[in-house]
């Protein structure tokens, strides 16, 4: 079955028997005086712009929800490999920082051991003068 719509030359819409039923619910929800061969072009017009206005919202809204998702996987990714990076940066600087501490340590131990050797080192020198 087809649709078929055609405007006569007095501003009148003649519509076949499907287009009718189609535009009929909406005719008669409104209270509109209904006649089933004639229809006024501002009621067909008012009905067509109405579908468009719904079909329009419902297409954009899709693309939005399409377009958030895509940027919002896209930031995922970004933030996650940075994550990496700096997390990457990070464990370098503990690992330098744990190195150099170790070292700090071992010259703690050494220096009071250096001393003690430097005071035994001078007895022996005053004995050897001494003697």
């Amino acid at each position: 079955m087809s649709v078929f719509i055609s405007v006569s030359s007095v501003g009148r819409v003649y519509v076949n028997k499907v287009a009718t039923a189609l535009f009929a619910y909406t005719l008669f929800s409104l209270r509109i005086p209904f006649r089933r061969k004639i229809m006024d072009t501002s009621i067909i017009v008012s009905v067509i712009s109405a579908i468009a206005v719904v079909v329009t919202g419902i297409l954009t809204y899709l693309g939005v929800r399409a377009s958030n998702r895509t940027t919002r996987d896209t930031m995922t990714n970004a933030l996650a490999t940075q994550f990496e990076k700096y997390t990457a940066v990070t464990d370098t600087k503990i690992d330098n920082l744990t190195r150099e501490v170790r070292q700090h340590n071992n010259f703690a131990v050494e220096i009071p051991a250096i001393k003690q050797q430097i005071v035994d080192i001078k007895e022996d020198i005053r004995e050897l003068k001494c003697s």
